[in-house]
């Protein structure tokens, strides 16, 4: 911006009433007694400057610091004399409120240093943040223009933001909170001016966008205060409206935004609403209204194609996801969108990936939670396609075969990982569902198999070839691990054994044999790097360029690969100063692979025991634990 630009901007900006010695602008708070009014040549305040370059108001500071009780007592009675005059809608009056939260806002903004944290307090006990609220309550703050709404929410921000780090007394908290509930129901009311992520022919922010992002601040400051403040006491559930206008502000935007992903934590509430007519009833208030049912399983699809480019790291959010929004799509509105959406697909693969990168941790309550949960939500997609085929029902939906073994065959890691805490830490029905449903399965396999041609219309042909598919990358290895698992000389070892009979008799059908996959996976394994992360696990590798693991014989990788390993493992000065294949750096590097992966097998069969002793590789001192060196490299 040109300097003379600026300058007449600045210009625009003063008030009149006069001016100090030094220049500087200011505007006289006017005492409730004294019915002192305030004046301004300007019809509207410039909205960028105000937004953007922040003027600073040397008297006005010093005015709120002497008297700040004063200051929350002057901006009450402009907020009421603004409400008493809604019908006649002076401009005059409306300006003298308008410039006095510019003033306060600029002011305020400052740091607590330079305004002071008893000046704060006093503000805050005053009652600041309850005549901020009754200036929205009021009768029409909606139809305020775009920069004095924005302004509010502003000052609004500030206030809740210095409640929560303790400024105000817990008396006053807990009203902000009770009220909290009024104010997004109103919000919520009112949500047609929240037209979001409006950007102009630059791709430039916008008044809405700048007016949204002050509410989402408040929203989400209120979302956390609940949190610290009440804990578990008082979740926020529906009847606080902030699901509700999480749902709506999320579903409005597509584009990957931090502050968009912190709303997925402000849905946990749709958690709280019992499955059944209580849900369908919310679908059809809050969900419908907003978004049909086709949009919104793209919009989950968007929100997943984000999450998983990272999947581990954003696996917060891909939990909150996945607890909140898709339980949604079980109510009749909402299922048959989802029935024939990739959607489904990509949270089974979004799974699938966690769960085998991250078998150890798998433990944690909430991937317990959430995995049994997309488990339950996903064959019950997957039983109803079991019944329409076995009753010759025209074909409805795609649920994948391969989606359905994979997430079988990841509940059984997930109940193996847990081993004896499995019986206290899972739904008491989980092992019962997940016989019935091997069980329809194999029924289903066999019906298509046996009548052929009355499954050209049912989609049974593709169900089966897609179980096949996926039997063979799962099937037996979830065997193996079902052998290995503890439970099998444990307390529960008699339904740990009908699972393993169903598991196998689901591979009888499908034509398939332990002594044949177990050679097959032996085979196969010595075609691709085994580490599940390397960007060459499914690839496989010409003969001649395989460098057989001499500690354990079962891992079969290319130099370019170990090198990408001991980076992870190493440190990058080793593998950045490797030279061509076969080099005595790649040598040494390949020995630091054939180290870890040995002592891994060792762990895998129970041979042997890591203590966490430094491991020395080419020259480095590497620790790994036991659970580190089994990620590290999986068999």
């Amino acid at each position: 911006m040109a300097s003379s630009e600026l300058s007449a901007r600045l210009s625009h900006l003063a008030i009149e009433g006069g001016s100090t010695e030094s220049g500087d602008r200011y505007i006289d708070f006017p005492s409730p007694n004294s019915g002192a009014s305030v004046t301004a040549n300007a019809q509207e305040l410039d909205y960028e400057l105000r937004t953007d370059l922040r003027v600073f108001f040397p008297d006005v500071l010093s005015r709120i610091q002497e008297d700040p009780a004063g200051t929350v007592d002057t901006l009450r009675v402009l907020v009421q004399e603004r409400a008493d005059d809604v019908l006649n809608n002076d401009p005059a009056i409306q300006q003298r409120l308008d410039t006095f939260f510019h003033r306060l806002e600029n002011t305020i903004f400052l740091p607590i240093s330079q305004l002071g944290s008893e000046t704060w307090s006093v503000l805050l006990q005053s009652g600041l943040y309850g005549v901020v609220t009754d200036c929205i309550f009021r009768d029409g703050f909606f139809e305020e223009s775009k920069g004095f709404m924005y302004m509010v929410f502003d000052v609004l921000t500030l206030c809740t933001h210095r409640l929560s780090k303790g400024l105000g007394e817990v008396a006053l908290l807990d009203e902000v909170l009770n009220q909290a509930p009024t104010l997004w129901q109103a919000v919520y009311a009112h949500r047609h001016v929240l037209d979001l992520r409006v950007l102009d022919e630059h791709g430039l922010s916008t008044e809405e966008d700048l007016l949204e992002s002050a509410v989402l601040s408040v929203f989400l400051l209120h979302h956390n205060m609940r949190e610290e403040h009440w804990g578990n006491e008082k979740k926020a559930g529906p009847d606080t409206f902030i699901p509700q206008l999480a749902f709506y502000l999320w579903v409005r935007t597509s584009r990957s935004d931090p502050q968009m992903d912190k709303l997925l934590w402000t849905m946990e509430g749709i958690q709280t609403i019992p499955v059944g007519p209580d849900t369908d009833a919310f679908v059809d208030a809050f969900v419908l209204p907003v978004v049909s049912p086709d949009v919104l399983a793209g919009r989950v699809y968007h929100q997943l194609a984000a999450l998983s480019t990272d999947a581990e790291k954003n696996l917060g959010l891909f939990i909150r996801l996945a607890n909140s929004i898709v339980p949604l799509f079980m109510t009749a509105s909402l299922k048959p969108a989802m029935d024939i959406h990739p959607t489904l697909s990509l949270l089974v693969s979004v799974t699938d990936r966690i769960v085998r990168n991250h078998p150890g941790g798998m433990s944690d309550t909430n991937r317990v939670a959430t995995l049994q949960n997309f488990f339950i939500i996903h064959n019950e997609f997957a039983g109803t396609m079991f019944e329409r085929i076995t009753h010759g029902l025209p074909e409805m939906g795609r649920i994948r075969g391969e989606d359905f073994m994979t997430l079988l065959a990841r509940l059984v890691d997930l109940m193996v990982s847990l081993g004896p805490q499995a019986e206290h830490r899972l739904r008491k029905d989980t092992p019962q569902t997940m016989r019935r449903l091997l069980r329809d399965c194999a029924a289903v396999i066999v019906d298509v198999q046996d009548s052929p041609h009355r499954h050209d219309v049912t989609g049974g042909h593709t169900l089966v070839k897609g179980l096949k598919a996926g039997a063979r990358r799962d099937w037996w290895p979830t065997l193996r691990k079902l052998y290995r698992s503890r439970d099998r000389a444990g307390p529960q070892s008699d339904r740990h054994s009908s699972l393993i009979a169903r598991w196998k008799e689901l591979g009888i059908v499908l034509d398939l044999s332990e002594e044949r996959e177990s050679s097959r996976f032996e085979r196969e394994t010595r075609r691709h790097c085994s580490w599940r992360q390397c960007e060459y696990h499914r690839d496989k590798v010409a003969m001649s360029e395989l460098k057989v693991c001499r500690g354990c014989g079962e891992s079969a990788v290319r130099a370019a690969i170990v090198v990408n390993l001991v980076k992870r493992v190493t440190g990058r000065e080793a593998a950045t100063n490797s030279g061509a294949n076969g080099s005595r750096t790649d040598r040494k590097l390949l020995s630091a692979y054939c180290l870890i992966t040995y002592t891994t097998y060792y762990i895998c069969h129970g041979k042997g025991l890591c203590d966490g002793s430094p491991l020395t590789v080419t020259g480095a001192s590497v620790t790994r634990t036991r659970s580190t060196l089994y990620n590290t490299a999986q068999y």
